[in-house]
């Protein structure tokens, strides 16, 4: 996986600059309605999509993309025995929707949370630490 772009040496050159075509986007992107006869991982994702930062990058065919894969989420998760060739294109296609963060570093795409929000995580982590300490039996 490559590393976060802030942590890359060097930059990149003129001609890697130059070779990215630019596109003006449309401002009107069509979002398709969740199915409600979807499984509950299905609407989960969907949901978690709608949500997520990246999704400011979807166009409409990436709605619809993602569309189709929650329908193929909710056939797997039906099946008694959901075909092993099934999950791993689910997962293929999901990660070109960037869904990991491995797949948003791959295309240098880096989501920043606000300084704020880092410091309540830190925090969370502090307090996890202090109750996994209690829970093993140590005081602190």
């Amino acid at each position: 996986m490559p590393k976060p772009k802030a942590k890359l040496n060097g930059h990149r050159s003129r001609a890697e600059l130059e070779a990215v075509d630019h596109v003006l986007a449309s401002s009107k992107v069509t979002i398709p309605g969740m199915n409600s006869r979807w499984c509950p991982a299905a609407k989960r994702i969907w949901k978690s999509f709608k949500e997520s930062e990246q999704s400011k990058f979807f166009q409409s065919t990436d709605w619809a993309w993602l569309h189709w894969q929650c329908d193929l989420i909710t056939k797997a998760m039906e099946a008694s025995k959901p075909p092993a060739q099934l999950i791993a294109g689910i997962n293929a296609e999901l990660s070109n929707l960037l869904v990991s963060e491995g797949a948003r570093r791959r295309l240098q795409l880096e989501l920043h949370r606000p300084a704020d929000e880092i410091n309540d995580a830190a925090g969370n982590l502090e307090v996890m630490a202090e109750w996994r300490e209690k829970l093993a039996g140590g005081t602190r």
